[in-house]
């Protein structure tokens, strides 16, 4: 069974954009997480070596977690639209794995 080639197109197009989609928010999770990681509180600086301190609002200053939030945000939409299009794929055969069959 084949699609028409607009309608392969079409998926092979939403595919793409949640991809490009995932990218962008992996560009502002990077962001996000350089200005969070210089803004730890002064007397809880050695928060930097505790790995789960980016979910502990504590080690912050204010300002710091405001791009705490954000960085969360944009990891957790990163994860979602990878998630998403890896799903899409998979349902669309667009990340399909088997050999093609000759026609």
């Amino acid at each position: 069974m084949t699609l028409p080639d607009l309608t392969r197109y079409a998926l092979i197009g939403g595919f793409m954009v949640l991809w490009v989609g995932a990218a962008v928010s992996w560009g502002f999770a990077a962001v996000y997480m350089f200005k969070t990681m210089s803004r730890y509180h002064p007397d809880r600086a050695w928060g930097k070596f505790v790995p789960v301190s980016l979910f502990m609002p504590w080690f912050f200053t204010e300002e710091g977690n405001r791009y705490r939030v954000k960085l969360l945000r944009a990891a957790g939409l990163f994860l979602a639209l990878v998630g998403i299009a890896i799903a899409f794929g998979f349902v669309t055969g667009t990340l399909d794995t088997s050999p093609a069959r000759p026609s």
